[in-house]
């Protein structure tokens, strides 16, 4: 009996020791130590300059470091890229640039980030910095006017005296890329064409955006250094400066309709003939089903995009209803946001953060606290709205007619009218 109980003992004794020692914790990991020299807190810089980053970096428990340098705006988007190196080395004295490369951006403070990573555990150091941005030149304006199956590219200076240059068969936008000084055209068989602006000269194009048996409806968005278009086959392509394709966002279904801020994309798709449209969020993989005809998407804030609904008459397939959501993308859930109308929507746009819309013949605000409707300029049905920043205007057109409008209060300033249907219209810059 004894020597059994002293079998057990010694059993336990050493399970007691197994578990001990399989129990003892790793050593805690310790991040790297990072010391920001250059810049220093609100150091001044232009566009297109190129700052010099000056930092000691040390890892005491590691031999590997992975550094990362990008700058944000005050809305927390990624304005620059920056670079990524890894340093096989515990420690490392960084002495790197980073170069502006958008000759865009806005004056305003911007967050330049330092971030090292130990393959374990990353820590990031901020530095606010002011960037003087290269005033934008307004030259002019583009307009593309259907006219049977072709469609007119005229052109004008700050003269605002329209002369036609260019004409194009079966298009179905335009814009004018002033990051690269060429026009892009779109066109129905879901070809991309890019012409040297000002010789006309075609350059290049890309193929395969539409998708057989199904309406192709394009849609577009600068997000530096690259355009985004939509591709009726289920993704968002980046072009670059050379007009090849650099990478793609992938979708579930056919997106018509993006919007990019706040580093995040929400995009409306739909699945022909289906009467079903999915607010999307692909690089999170969320989507959400809606029953009904949703035609726009606009940013409220960080955490919420409004979502346009026009409700269609199922007899005479007229424009019935304009119902408004809020969507918010962290948690994909939808909801009623405000009233409804029974009306036809046209278009809306954010200027200055606040929000205007379209529907029927008046331009309304919206309230983003309540969903409420407040008008602000009646007797004008406006679509393609566009706001030129350089002289703070508002632009809009219906079928003939170029709308020009001050903001704040709203007045009209200026009509241009043309012989058929504006297609298209942007703005030339330099």
């Amino acid at each position: 009996m004894k020597k059994t109980l002293y079998s057990i003992a010694l059993i336990l004794c050493i399970l007691l020791i197994i578990s001990f020692y399989s129990c003892k914790k790793e050593k805690a990991n310790s991040i790297p130590a990072v010391e920001l020299i250059m810049p220093i807190d609100y150091s001044a810089f232009s566009a297109l300059d190129t700052i010099r980053i000056k930092a000691t970096i040390n890892d005491k428990d590691g031999d590997k470091i992975i550094v990362s340098i990008y700058l944000k705006n005050s809305e927390n988007q990624l304005v620059e890229q920056g670079w990524y190196k890894e340093f096989n080395s515990w420690q490392v004295q960084l002495d790197e640039v980073l170069v502006l490369s958008d000759r865009w951006l806005p004056t305003g403070e911007y967050k330049l980030i330092l971030s090292a990573n130990d393959g374990k555990e990353a820590v990031k150091i901020e530095r606010t910095i002011i960037i003087n941005g290269i005033p934008k030149k307004f030259y002019g304006l583009i307009v593309g006017v259907k006219n049977l199956q072709q469609c007119d590219v005229y052109v004008c200076d700050t003269s605002f005296v329209f002369e036609k240059k260019y004409t194009l068969n079966n298009l179905l936008n335009g814009f004018y890329d002033y990051y690269n000084q060429r026009f892009v055209s779109i066109k129905n068989n879901g070809v991309v064409s890019f012409y040297l602006y000002p010789e006309w000269t075609w350059i290049g194009e890309i193929t395969g955006l539409n998708k057989v048996g199904s309406p192709f409806k394009a849609d577009y968005l600068y997000n530096y250094p690259y355009i985004y278009l939509t591709n009726a086959n289920g993704s968002i392509i980046a072009v670059d400066k050379n007009g090849n394709i650099r990478n793609s966002i992938k979708t579930m279904f056919s997106p018509f309709k993006i919007d990019y801020s706040y580093n995040q994309w929400v995009v409306l798709s739909d699945y022909y003939p289906y009467s079903v449209t999915w607010i999307e969020v692909p690089l999170s993989l969320k989507n959400y089903q809606k029953n009904g005809t949703l035609v726009d998407i606009l940013t409220i804030d960080e955490n919420r995009r409004l979502i346009i609904e026009q409700v269609v008459n199922t007899v005479n397939h007229q424009p019935e209803k304009v119902i408004w959501y809020e969507y918010k993308p962290l948690y994909n859930i939808l909801q009623k946001f405000g009233e409804r109308l029974n009306a036809k929507y046209y278009d809306g746009i954010v200027v200055n953060h606040n929000l205007y819309l379209s529907i029927d013949n008046s331009l309304y605000e919206l309230n983003k606290i309540y969903g409420t409707l407040s008008p602000v300029m009646n007797g004008l049905s406006l679509k393609r709205l566009q706001y030129e920043e350089v002289n703070s205007l508002l632009y809009g057109c219906n079928q003939q007619t170029l709308f020009v409008l001050t903001v704040s209060p709203f007045t009209l300033v200026e009509t241009y009218s043309f012989s058929g249907e504006i297609v298209f219209y942007d703005f030339i810059y330099d």
